[in-house]
Protein backbone atom coordinates (compact mmCIF):
# COMPACT_ATOMS: atom_id res chain seq x y z
CA UNK A 1 0.00 0.00 0.00
CA UNK A 2 2.85 2.39 0.76
CA UNK A 3 4.39 1.81 -2.68
CA UNK A 4 1.06 2.52 -4.38
CA UNK A 5 0.64 5.69 -2.33
CA UNK A 6 4.16 6.83 -3.26
CA UNK A 7 3.50 6.19 -6.96
CA UNK A 8 0.30 8.21 -6.70
CA UNK A 9 2.25 11.10 -5.18
CA UNK A 10 4.87 10.94 -7.92
CA UNK A 11 2.21 10.96 -10.62
CA UNK A 12 0.65 14.02 -8.97
CA UNK A 13 4.01 15.79 -9.04
CA UNK A 14 4.78 15.00 -12.69
CA UNK A 15 2.81 17.99 -13.97
CA UNK A 16 4.65 20.34 -11.62
CA UNK A 17 7.95 18.63 -12.35
CA UNK A 18 8.15 19.74 -16.02
CA UNK A 19 6.59 23.21 -15.62
CA UNK A 20 9.89 25.02 -14.93
CA UNK A 21 11.69 23.19 -17.72
CA UNK A 22 8.95 24.12 -20.19
CA UNK A 23 9.23 27.82 -19.30
CA UNK A 24 13.01 27.83 -19.73
CA UNK A 25 12.87 25.96 -23.04
CA UNK A 26 10.13 28.21 -24.48
CA UNK A 27 11.97 31.40 -23.53
CA UNK A 28 15.23 30.06 -24.95
CA UNK A 29 13.42 29.03 -28.15
CA UNK A 30 11.97 32.54 -28.45
CA UNK A 31 15.44 34.04 -28.11
CA UNK A 32 16.81 31.62 -30.71
CA UNK A 33 14.07 32.71 -33.14
CA UNK A 34 15.22 36.31 -32.63
CA UNK A 35 18.70 35.33 -33.75
CA UNK A 36 20.58 34.51 -30.53
CA UNK A 37 22.76 31.43 -30.38
CA UNK A 38 21.69 28.41 -28.27
CA UNK A 39 24.29 29.00 -25.54
CA UNK A 40 23.41 32.67 -25.18
CA UNK A 41 19.66 31.93 -25.45
CA UNK A 42 19.66 29.29 -22.70
CA UNK A 43 21.90 31.41 -20.47
CA UNK A 44 19.46 34.32 -20.88
CA UNK A 45 16.53 31.98 -20.18
CA UNK A 46 18.10 30.70 -16.95
CA UNK A 47 18.89 34.27 -15.86
CA UNK A 48 15.56 35.80 -16.87
CA UNK A 49 13.39 32.97 -15.51
CA UNK A 50 15.30 32.34 -12.29
CA UNK A 51 13.04 34.36 -10.00
CA UNK A 52 9.72 33.49 -11.72
CA UNK A 53 10.42 29.75 -11.55
CA UNK A 54 11.81 29.98 -8.01
CA UNK A 55 8.79 32.00 -6.86
CA UNK A 56 6.28 29.65 -8.50
CA UNK A 57 7.99 26.61 -6.94
CA UNK A 58 8.08 28.32 -3.55
CA UNK A 59 4.37 29.12 -3.66
CA UNK A 60 3.58 25.47 -4.36
CA UNK A 61 5.83 24.29 -1.54
CA UNK A 62 4.26 26.81 0.86
CA UNK A 63 0.84 25.39 0.02
CA UNK A 64 1.92 21.87 1.01
CA UNK A 65 4.30 22.64 3.91
CA UNK A 66 1.48 23.05 6.52
CA UNK A 67 0.54 19.40 5.88
CA UNK A 68 3.79 18.44 7.65
CA UNK A 69 2.28 19.85 10.85
CA UNK A 70 -0.87 17.73 10.59
CA UNK A 71 -1.11 15.84 13.92
CA UNK A 72 -2.24 12.29 14.63
CA UNK A 73 -2.62 9.30 12.36
CA UNK A 74 -3.92 11.39 9.38
CA UNK A 75 -0.75 13.49 9.62
CA UNK A 76 1.48 10.40 9.57
CA UNK A 77 -0.36 9.08 6.54
CA UNK A 78 -0.72 12.33 4.56
CA UNK A 79 2.75 13.57 5.53
CA UNK A 80 4.21 11.58 2.65
CA UNK A 81 2.54 13.96 0.19
CA UNK A 82 4.43 17.18 1.10
CA UNK A 83 7.70 15.29 1.62
CA UNK A 84 7.48 13.78 -1.86
CA UNK A 85 6.51 17.08 -3.46
CA UNK A 86 9.30 18.98 -1.68
CA UNK A 87 11.94 16.59 -2.98
CA UNK A 88 10.49 16.37 -6.49
CA UNK A 89 9.97 20.12 -6.96
CA UNK A 90 13.37 20.98 -5.48
CA UNK A 91 14.95 18.56 -7.94
CA UNK A 92 12.93 20.04 -10.83
CA UNK A 93 14.11 23.54 -9.88
CA UNK A 94 17.75 22.45 -10.04
CA UNK A 95 17.18 20.66 -13.34
CA UNK A 96 15.33 23.61 -14.94
CA UNK A 97 17.87 26.28 -13.94
CA UNK A 98 21.19 24.41 -14.03
CA UNK A 99 21.21 21.14 -15.95
CA UNK A 100 18.71 22.04 -18.67
CA UNK A 101 20.41 25.30 -19.81
CA UNK A 102 23.76 23.52 -20.10
CA UNK A 103 22.25 20.56 -21.92
CA UNK A 104 20.10 22.78 -24.15
CA UNK A 105 22.98 25.05 -25.07
CA UNK A 106 25.27 22.18 -26.06
CA UNK A 107 22.69 20.14 -27.95
CA UNK A 108 21.21 23.31 -29.47
CA UNK A 109 24.47 24.20 -31.14
CA UNK A 110 24.79 20.71 -32.58
CA UNK A 111 21.18 20.63 -33.85
CA UNK A 112 21.51 24.18 -35.25
CA UNK A 113 24.57 23.18 -37.26
CA UNK A 114 22.75 20.11 -38.61
CA UNK A 115 19.65 22.17 -39.47
CA UNK A 116 21.68 24.72 -41.38
CA UNK A 117 23.34 21.92 -43.32
CA UNK A 118 20.02 20.36 -44.44
CA UNK A 119 18.10 23.65 -44.85
CA UNK A 120 20.60 25.16 -47.30
CA UNK A 121 18.72 26.73 -50.27
CA UNK A 122 15.18 26.40 -48.75
CA UNK A 123 12.98 29.52 -48.42
CA UNK A 124 12.41 30.91 -44.91
CA UNK A 125 9.16 29.98 -43.16
CA UNK A 126 6.64 32.82 -42.67
CA UNK A 127 5.91 34.04 -39.14
CA UNK A 128 2.79 32.56 -37.60
CA UNK A 129 0.53 34.42 -35.21
CA UNK A 130 0.63 32.98 -31.65
CA UNK A 131 -2.18 30.43 -31.10
CA UNK A 132 -3.67 32.28 -28.13
CA UNK A 133 -4.45 35.29 -30.34
CA UNK A 134 -6.50 33.28 -32.82
CA UNK A 135 -9.55 32.90 -30.49
CA UNK A 136 -11.84 35.46 -28.86
CA UNK A 137 -11.01 34.13 -25.40
CA UNK A 138 -7.30 34.48 -26.11
CA UNK A 139 -7.74 38.07 -27.25
CA UNK A 140 -9.69 38.90 -24.06
CA UNK A 141 -6.96 37.34 -21.88
CA UNK A 142 -4.27 39.21 -23.79
CA UNK A 143 -6.17 42.49 -23.44
CA UNK A 144 -6.57 42.02 -19.66
CA UNK A 145 -2.96 41.06 -19.07
CA UNK A 146 -1.62 43.91 -21.21
CA UNK A 147 -3.88 46.48 -19.51
CA UNK A 148 -2.26 48.08 -16.39
CA UNK A 149 -5.43 47.46 -14.37
CA UNK A 150 -5.81 43.88 -15.65
CA UNK A 151 -3.66 42.08 -13.03
CA UNK A 152 -5.56 43.73 -10.17
CA UNK A 153 -8.87 42.68 -11.72
CA UNK A 154 -7.61 39.09 -12.04
CA UNK A 155 -6.36 39.05 -8.42
CA UNK A 156 -9.66 40.49 -7.18
CA UNK A 157 -11.65 37.91 -9.13
CA UNK A 158 -9.46 35.13 -7.69
CA UNK A 159 -10.03 36.33 -4.10
CA UNK A 160 -13.79 36.65 -4.73
CA UNK A 161 -13.95 33.12 -6.12
CA UNK A 162 -11.94 31.79 -3.18
CA UNK A 163 -14.27 33.55 -0.71
CA UNK A 164 -17.37 32.14 -2.40
CA UNK A 165 -15.92 28.60 -2.53
CA UNK A 166 -14.95 28.59 1.15
CA UNK A 167 -18.34 30.03 2.11
CA UNK A 168 -20.24 27.42 0.11
CA UNK A 169 -18.11 24.62 1.53
CA UNK A 170 -18.65 25.82 5.10
CA UNK A 171 -22.42 25.93 4.62
CA UNK A 172 -22.76 22.55 2.95
CA UNK A 173 -19.82 20.55 4.32
CA UNK A 174 -20.58 17.17 5.90
CA UNK A 175 -17.09 16.66 7.30
CA UNK A 176 -14.04 14.86 5.98
CA UNK A 177 -13.82 11.13 5.38
CA UNK A 178 -10.47 9.75 4.28
CA UNK A 179 -11.75 6.31 3.33
CA UNK A 180 -15.39 6.06 2.35
CA UNK A 181 -17.47 3.09 3.40
CA UNK A 182 -17.18 0.20 0.96
CA UNK A 183 -18.64 -3.27 0.70
CA UNK A 184 -16.95 -5.39 3.44
CA UNK A 185 -14.81 -8.29 2.26
CA UNK A 186 -13.13 -9.53 5.45
CA UNK A 187 -13.84 -9.38 9.17
CA UNK A 188 -12.31 -10.52 12.46
CA UNK A 189 -14.38 -12.22 15.15
CA UNK A 190 -12.62 -11.76 18.50
CA UNK A 191 -13.43 -14.35 21.17
CA UNK A 192 -13.31 -12.64 24.55
CA UNK A 193 -13.23 -14.37 27.95
CA UNK A 194 -11.68 -13.71 31.35
CA UNK A 195 -10.21 -15.94 34.01
CA UNK A 196 -7.49 -18.56 34.31
CA UNK A 197 -8.31 -20.18 31.00
CA UNK A 198 -6.12 -23.00 29.76
CA UNK A 199 -5.10 -23.36 26.14
CA UNK A 200 -7.48 -26.31 25.73
CA UNK A 201 -10.37 -24.26 27.10
CA UNK A 202 -9.54 -21.35 24.79
CA UNK A 203 -9.38 -23.77 21.87
CA UNK A 204 -12.82 -25.13 22.79
CA UNK A 205 -14.26 -21.58 22.83
CA UNK A 206 -12.72 -20.65 19.49
CA UNK A 207 -13.92 -23.93 17.96
CA UNK A 208 -17.48 -23.25 19.15
CA UNK A 209 -17.42 -19.78 17.54
CA UNK A 210 -15.88 -21.18 14.35
CA UNK A 211 -18.61 -23.81 14.00
CA UNK A 212 -21.32 -21.17 14.40
CA UNK A 213 -19.69 -18.83 11.86
CA UNK A 214 -19.37 -21.66 9.33
CA UNK A 215 -23.17 -21.97 9.20
CA UNK A 216 -23.68 -18.36 8.04
CA UNK A 217 -24.58 -17.98 4.37
CA UNK A 218 -22.11 -15.80 2.46
CA UNK A 219 -18.93 -16.75 4.38
CA UNK A 220 -16.39 -18.19 1.96
CA UNK A 221 -13.36 -19.07 4.08
CA UNK A 222 -12.46 -19.19 7.78
CA UNK A 223 -9.11 -19.07 9.56
CA UNK A 224 -9.21 -19.53 13.35
CA UNK A 225 -6.57 -19.62 16.06
CA UNK A 226 -6.38 -19.25 19.82
CA UNK A 227 -3.80 -17.31 21.75
CA UNK A 228 -3.13 -14.54 24.23
CA UNK A 229 -4.92 -11.20 24.48
CA UNK A 230 -4.28 -8.13 22.36
CA UNK A 231 -4.26 -10.14 19.14
CA UNK A 232 -3.11 -8.47 15.93
CA UNK A 233 -5.06 -9.34 12.79
CA UNK A 234 -3.56 -9.68 9.32
CA UNK A 235 -4.45 -6.06 8.51
CA UNK A 236 -2.69 -4.75 11.61
CA UNK A 237 -5.78 -4.11 13.73
CA UNK A 238 -5.35 -4.72 17.45
CA UNK A 239 -7.99 -6.75 19.23
CA UNK A 240 -9.35 -6.40 22.79
CA UNK A 241 -6.95 -7.17 25.65
CA UNK A 242 -9.11 -10.06 26.89
CA UNK A 243 -9.12 -11.91 23.55
CA UNK A 244 -8.39 -15.60 23.85
CA UNK A 245 -8.73 -16.32 20.15
CA UNK A 246 -9.71 -14.98 16.78
CA UNK A 247 -11.75 -16.19 13.82
CA UNK A 248 -10.88 -14.42 10.58
CA UNK A 249 -13.53 -14.70 7.85
CA UNK A 250 -13.60 -13.78 4.19
CA UNK A 251 -16.91 -13.19 2.43
CA UNK A 252 -17.90 -14.71 -0.88
CA UNK A 253 -17.57 -12.58 -4.02
CA UNK A 254 -20.38 -10.09 -4.53
CA UNK A 255 -21.99 -11.96 -7.44
CA UNK A 256 -21.84 -15.41 -5.80
CA UNK A 257 -23.52 -14.88 -2.43
CA UNK A 258 -26.52 -16.94 -1.47
CA UNK A 259 -27.76 -20.40 -2.51
CA UNK A 260 -29.09 -19.09 -5.81
CA UNK A 261 -26.32 -16.52 -6.22
CA UNK A 262 -28.62 -13.70 -5.25
CA UNK A 263 -26.77 -10.67 -3.97
CA UNK A 264 -26.61 -10.49 -0.15
CA UNK A 265 -25.12 -7.23 1.22
CA UNK A 266 -21.97 -7.64 3.27
CA UNK A 267 -23.46 -5.75 6.21
CA UNK A 268 -26.27 -8.28 6.34
CA UNK A 269 -23.79 -11.17 6.40
CA UNK A 270 -21.83 -9.53 9.23
CA UNK A 271 -25.09 -9.01 11.15
CA UNK A 272 -25.91 -12.71 10.67
CA UNK A 273 -22.45 -13.62 12.00
CA UNK A 274 -23.06 -11.54 15.13
CA UNK A 275 -26.48 -13.13 15.63
CA UNK A 276 -25.07 -16.64 15.19
CA UNK A 277 -22.50 -16.28 17.98
CA UNK A 278 -24.41 -13.96 20.31
CA UNK A 279 -25.87 -16.65 22.62
CA UNK A 280 -22.69 -18.64 23.36
CA UNK A 281 -22.44 -18.94 27.19
CA UNK A 282 -19.37 -17.53 28.94
CA UNK A 283 -18.04 -15.88 25.79
CA UNK A 284 -18.17 -12.25 24.65
CA UNK A 285 -17.89 -11.70 20.91
CA UNK A 286 -16.60 -8.65 19.07
CA UNK A 287 -16.81 -8.47 15.26
CA UNK A 288 -14.56 -5.91 13.56
CA UNK A 289 -14.42 -5.23 9.84
CA UNK A 290 -10.97 -5.02 8.32
CA UNK A 291 -10.49 -1.43 7.20
CA UNK A 292 -8.30 -0.03 4.46
CA UNK A 293 -5.76 2.72 4.94
CA UNK A 294 -3.85 3.48 8.14
CA UNK A 295 -4.88 1.35 11.11
CA UNK A 296 -5.76 3.23 14.27
CA UNK A 297 -8.21 0.90 15.97
CA UNK A 298 -11.54 1.99 17.39
CA UNK A 299 -12.58 5.58 16.69
CA UNK A 300 -13.14 6.52 20.37
CA UNK A 301 -10.00 6.18 22.49
CA UNK A 302 -9.67 7.99 25.82
CA UNK A 303 -6.09 7.96 27.09
CA UNK A 304 -5.59 8.25 30.87
CA UNK A 305 -2.09 9.11 32.14
CA UNK A 306 -0.80 9.57 35.69
CA UNK A 307 2.10 8.86 38.03
CA UNK A 308 -0.38 7.84 40.74
CA UNK A 309 -1.25 4.17 40.23
CA UNK A 310 -4.38 4.12 42.41
CA UNK A 311 -5.75 7.33 40.87
CA UNK A 312 -5.16 5.89 37.40
CA UNK A 313 -7.16 2.76 38.22
CA UNK A 314 -10.00 4.80 39.72
CA UNK A 315 -10.15 7.20 36.78
CA UNK A 316 -10.19 4.33 34.28
CA UNK A 317 -12.99 2.66 36.22
CA UNK A 318 -15.04 5.89 36.13
CA UNK A 319 -14.41 6.39 32.43
CA UNK A 320 -15.32 2.78 31.63
CA UNK A 321 -18.59 3.15 33.56
CA UNK A 322 -19.40 6.31 31.61
CA UNK A 323 -18.67 4.57 28.30
CA UNK A 324 -20.90 1.64 29.32
CA UNK A 325 -23.78 4.01 30.07
CA UNK A 326 -23.37 6.15 26.93
CA UNK A 327 -25.88 5.45 24.20
CA UNK A 328 -24.67 4.32 20.76
CA UNK A 329 -21.31 3.04 22.02
CA UNK A 330 -20.43 -0.59 21.31
CA UNK A 331 -17.51 -3.02 21.67
CA UNK A 332 -16.15 -1.19 24.74
CA UNK A 333 -12.90 -2.34 26.36
CA UNK A 334 -10.01 -0.94 28.36
CA UNK A 335 -6.37 -1.86 28.91
CA UNK A 336 -6.48 -2.35 32.68
CA UNK A 337 -4.79 -5.55 33.93
CA UNK A 338 -7.07 -8.54 33.53
CA UNK A 339 -8.03 -10.53 36.64
CA UNK A 340 -5.96 -13.67 37.04
CA UNK A 341 -4.16 -15.83 39.58
CA UNK A 342 -0.59 -17.08 39.71
CA UNK A 343 0.80 -19.47 42.30
CA UNK A 344 3.94 -18.29 44.04
CA UNK A 345 6.09 -21.03 45.61
CA UNK A 346 8.50 -19.90 48.31
CA UNK A 347 11.12 -22.10 49.97
CA UNK A 348 11.78 -21.87 53.72
CA UNK A 349 15.57 -22.01 53.64
CA UNK A 350 15.87 -22.56 57.40
CA UNK A 351 13.54 -25.58 57.37
CA UNK A 352 15.21 -26.96 54.25
CA UNK A 353 18.62 -26.56 55.85
CA UNK A 354 17.57 -28.70 58.83
CA UNK A 355 16.99 -31.62 56.45
CA UNK A 356 20.09 -30.93 54.36
CA UNK A 357 18.09 -29.67 51.33
CA UNK A 358 18.48 -26.41 49.40
CA UNK A 359 16.84 -24.44 46.62
CA UNK A 360 18.88 -26.22 43.95
CA UNK A 361 17.34 -29.51 45.13
CA UNK A 362 13.77 -28.23 45.40
CA UNK A 363 13.73 -26.28 42.10
CA UNK A 364 13.97 -29.25 39.68
CA UNK A 365 11.17 -31.07 41.53
CA UNK A 366 8.83 -28.11 41.12
CA UNK A 367 9.79 -27.87 37.43
CA UNK A 368 8.79 -31.51 36.93
CA UNK A 369 5.21 -30.42 37.70
CA UNK A 370 5.31 -27.26 35.55
CA UNK A 371 7.50 -26.69 32.48
CA UNK A 372 9.94 -29.55 33.07
CA UNK A 373 13.47 -29.79 34.37
CA UNK A 374 16.29 -29.25 31.87
CA UNK A 375 18.48 -32.33 31.40
CA UNK A 376 20.68 -30.98 28.63
CA UNK A 377 20.74 -29.66 25.06
CA UNK A 378 20.60 -31.38 21.71
CA UNK A 379 21.28 -30.05 18.21
CA UNK A 380 19.69 -31.98 15.33
CA UNK A 381 21.64 -32.43 12.10
CA UNK A 382 19.19 -30.23 10.18
CA UNK A 383 19.27 -27.30 12.63
CA UNK A 384 21.77 -24.61 13.59
CA UNK A 385 20.25 -24.06 17.03
CA UNK A 386 20.25 -26.30 20.06
CA UNK A 387 17.05 -27.68 21.53
CA UNK A 388 16.44 -28.08 25.24
CA UNK A 389 15.83 -31.57 26.60
CA UNK A 390 13.21 -31.31 29.39
CA UNK A 391 11.72 -33.98 31.58
CA UNK A 392 8.40 -33.63 33.40
CA UNK A 393 5.62 -35.75 34.84
CA UNK A 394 2.85 -37.23 32.70
CA UNK A 395 -0.05 -34.88 32.02
CA UNK A 396 -2.34 -36.32 34.70
CA UNK A 397 0.24 -35.47 37.40
CA UNK A 398 0.90 -31.87 36.34
CA UNK A 399 -1.21 -30.24 39.03
CA UNK A 400 -0.60 -28.41 42.26
CA UNK A 401 -1.75 -31.31 44.45
CA UNK A 402 1.23 -33.33 43.18
CA UNK A 403 3.55 -31.02 45.15
CA UNK A 404 2.01 -32.34 48.39
CA UNK A 405 2.95 -35.92 47.45
CA UNK A 406 6.55 -35.35 46.31
CA UNK A 407 9.47 -36.26 48.50
CA UNK A 408 13.02 -34.91 48.43
CA UNK A 409 16.06 -37.13 48.85
CA UNK A 410 18.15 -35.75 51.74
CA UNK A 411 20.96 -37.14 53.92
CA UNK A 412 18.23 -37.93 56.46
CA UNK A 413 16.14 -39.87 53.94
CA UNK A 414 13.03 -39.05 51.92
CA UNK A 415 11.39 -35.89 53.26
CA UNK A 416 8.01 -34.54 52.01
CA UNK A 417 8.48 -31.44 49.89
CA UNK A 418 5.58 -29.75 51.68
CA UNK A 419 7.71 -29.55 54.85
CA UNK A 420 9.66 -26.54 53.56
CA UNK A 421 7.68 -24.95 50.72
CA UNK A 422 4.64 -22.67 50.83
CA UNK A 423 2.15 -22.05 48.02
CA UNK A 424 0.51 -18.61 47.87
CA UNK A 425 -2.02 -17.38 45.28
CA UNK A 426 -1.04 -13.91 43.99
CA UNK A 427 -2.43 -11.55 41.39
CA UNK A 428 -1.22 -12.39 37.92
CA UNK A 429 1.47 -10.07 36.60
CA UNK A 430 0.08 -7.97 33.73
CA UNK A 431 1.64 -5.88 31.00
CA UNK A 432 2.93 -2.44 31.95
CA UNK A 433 2.24 0.49 29.63
CA UNK A 434 4.20 3.74 29.89
CA UNK A 435 4.16 6.89 27.76
CA UNK A 436 6.76 9.60 28.47
CA UNK A 437 7.59 7.78 31.75
CA UNK A 438 3.92 7.90 32.88
CA UNK A 439 1.70 4.86 33.34
CA UNK A 440 -1.39 4.98 31.18
CA UNK A 441 -4.59 3.11 30.33
CA UNK A 442 -6.87 3.49 27.33
CA UNK A 443 -10.66 3.13 27.24
CA UNK A 444 -11.82 2.29 23.70
CA UNK A 445 -15.18 2.01 21.99
CA UNK A 446 -16.81 1.85 18.59
CA UNK A 447 -19.96 3.51 17.28
CA UNK A 448 -22.95 1.18 17.14
CA UNK A 449 -24.06 0.26 13.64
CA UNK A 450 -27.66 1.17 14.52
CA UNK A 451 -26.70 4.75 15.44
CA UNK A 452 -28.69 7.48 13.61
CA UNK A 453 -27.06 9.63 10.93
CA UNK A 454 -26.59 12.59 13.27
CA UNK A 455 -24.52 10.47 15.70
CA UNK A 456 -20.87 9.81 14.88
CA UNK A 457 -17.58 9.37 16.66
CA UNK A 458 -17.04 13.16 16.44
CA UNK A 459 -20.33 14.00 18.19
CA UNK A 460 -19.84 11.31 20.84
CA UNK A 461 -16.31 12.50 21.61
CA UNK A 462 -17.62 16.08 21.91
CA UNK A 463 -20.29 14.93 24.39
CA UNK A 464 -17.74 13.03 26.48
CA UNK A 465 -15.34 15.99 26.43
CA UNK A 466 -18.14 18.24 27.73
CA UNK A 467 -18.83 15.71 30.48
CA UNK A 468 -15.17 15.75 31.54
CA UNK A 469 -14.98 19.57 31.42
CA UNK A 470 -18.21 20.16 33.34
CA UNK A 471 -18.19 17.42 35.99
CA UNK A 472 -14.42 16.91 36.40
CA UNK A 473 -14.91 13.28 37.48
CA UNK A 474 -11.24 12.30 37.57
CA UNK A 475 -8.64 12.89 40.32
CA UNK A 476 -6.36 15.91 39.89
CA UNK A 477 -3.35 13.76 38.96
CA UNK A 478 -5.04 12.39 35.82
CA UNK A 479 -4.28 13.70 32.35
CA UNK A 480 -7.13 12.55 30.10
CA UNK A 481 -7.36 13.20 26.37
CA UNK A 482 -8.99 11.63 23.32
Amino acid sequence: RFRLWLLALLSLAVGMLVAGAIVVVEYADKQIQRGDGPLRAYAAAATRMFWPITASTATTLCAFLPMLLWPGMPGEFMGQLPITLIFVLSASLIVALIFLPVLGGVTGRVSRSISRLFAFGKPAEPKVEPPYKRTAFGRIVAMITMNPVGPFVAIGAAFLAMFLIFGAFGENSKGVEFFVKTEPERANVYVRARGNISLHEADRMVRAVEERVATVEGVQSIFAFSGSGGLISQSGQEGPPDSVGQVQIELEPWNARGPNKEVIPGDEIIANVKAAVADLPGIAIEVALETEGPQQGKPLQLEMRSHNWSDLHEATRIARAKFDNTEWLADIDDTRPLPGIEWEISVDRVSAGRYGADVATVGPLVQLVTRGAILGNYRPDDSDEELEIRMRFPEEYRRLSTLDQLKVATPQGQVPLSNFIERTPVRELASIYRLDSERYFVVRADVATAAPDNVSDVTLIADLQNWIAEERPFPASIDAKF
